[in-house]
């Protein structure tokens, strides 16, 4: 009669176990397929790397999925927690844990967009490729000029630079067979080269001359080159004025010598710059660092403070020069950028104390030959004497 007792008391108890397990996998079911959370669309990453159960832990935090325990233990079940597709996904307002699921293991990243614009030549692709922190790597050998279509490319965070440079340089190819194969007949072209208009030896030789460091005997000539090679480049001219101080002159403003420098200091009395131009520094401003006189590099960016040019952003084309400093100051939008800031110099002038105040750097299209002296330099450019 106990016996008999105890083994109904047990069927009892499994079967309390049973609706109860039943009905938490009910429960959890329901909080999997059922309307989320979130009130907006939202964008989220998943980064390359992250495994699911953070994965899931950032959806919780943000308010994305209600519980990360069910939907881990749900795409453990689904067989879909190794499947994670790192990229940016666009999660809907209420979207379920299911529909979260299946999406970012999907693969259905959001895309971005990067833009050049026609006209743009082959070093200027390279520089924003090179800018845009969202892409990898490094990007390869550098193309030949007109090997690259310019048109607006989808990529992803993450993406290599040397993959898009492929896209461009594949549709830069589709282009030129369409052009060829619907051509007139009667067109002068004996071959395709000849129709992506390929140049003589005259205006190849003319570009190269244009593209050359020009290397001069005298200030004058190079501030002219400087100049002129400024004016032809597009975008933005920063017109940056040294603030000149005096110890008794009030209103103190200095000469400038032949190379419209503050007489007596290696400064710009007014320095033009573009993003892009040559630059080169005129002024040890950490030996160690390598950021010496004469340590050449390309313009990258400015930042601005109140209106005005507080830092620049310079890439060196020699990559140990600045190298501490980007590890001290590192540029998130420009990483192999370095940050320069202006220098408060003092020089004595008609006997007494003056101080300028001015970014050490100058342009750099065109030097001076003693500045190739003042340190040995890795041109890969021609030189143009």
């Amino acid at each position: 009669m106990i016996a008999r007792h105890f083994a109904a008391n047990f069927v009892n108890f499994l079967i309390v176990i049973f609706l109860v397990i039943a009905s938490l996998i009910y429960w959890a079911k329901n909080q999997y397929q059922d309307e989320g959370p979130l009130k907006s669309d939202i964008s989220f990453e998943v980064k390359k790397g992250d495994i699911f159960r953070n994965v899931s832990a950032d959806l919780a935090k943000q308010g994305i999925i209600t519980n990360s325990i069910i939907f881990n233990v749900w795409a453990r079940y689904a067989k879909q927690d190794e499947n994670l597709k790192f990229g940016n996904y666009m999660i809907s307002s209420k979207s379920s844990m299911s529909e979260v699921l299946a999406l970012i293991t999907s693969g259905k990243a959001i895309n971005e967009q990067i833009t050049f614009p026609e006209g743009f030549t082959s070093y200027q692709i390279v520089e924003r490729l090179k800018s845009n922190v969202e892409l990898e790597g490094e990007v390869g050998p550098f193309p030949v000029e007109g090997s690259l279509a310019p048109n607006t490319y989808s990529y992803q965070k993450g993406d290599s630079r040397r993959n898009i440079l492929k896209k461009m340089m594949e549709m830069q190819k589709n282009i030129i067979n369409e052009a060829w194969n619907s051509r007139s007949k009667d067109l002068p072209f004996n071959n395709k080269k000849e129709g992506n208009g390929s140049r003589d030896a005259s205006e190849e030789s003319e570009e190269r001359t244009k593209a050359a460091i020009h290397i001069y005997g005298t200030n004058m000539p190079v501030t002219k080159r400087n100049l002129a090679v400024l004016n032809e480049m597009p975008g933005e001219l920063y017109e940056i004025h040294a603030r000149n101080m005096h110890r008794t002159i009030k209103n103190w403003k200095p000469k400038t010598d032949n190379a419209g420098c503050v007489k007596n200091t290696p400064f710009q009395s007014v320095l033009k710059l573009k993003k892009g131009a040559e630059v080169i520094l005129t002024l040890n401003v950490n030996t160690v660092d390598g950021l010496t006189n004469g340590a050449r590099g390309t313009l990258l960016n400015v930042e601005k403070k109140n209106g005005a040019v507080s830092r620049l952003i310079v890439e060196f084309h020699n990559p140990e020069h600045g190298r501490e400093q980007r590890e001290k100051m590192p540029c998130k939008r420009y990483p192999q950028g370095t940050y320069i800031e202006p220098v408060m110099w003092q020089y004595i002038e008609k006997g007494l104390t003056a101080s300028v105040f001015q970014f050490p750097i100058r342009l750099a299209a065109s030097i001076t030959s003693h500045k190739i002296q003042v340190k040995n330099h890795s041109i890969s450019q021609s030189i143009q004497f």
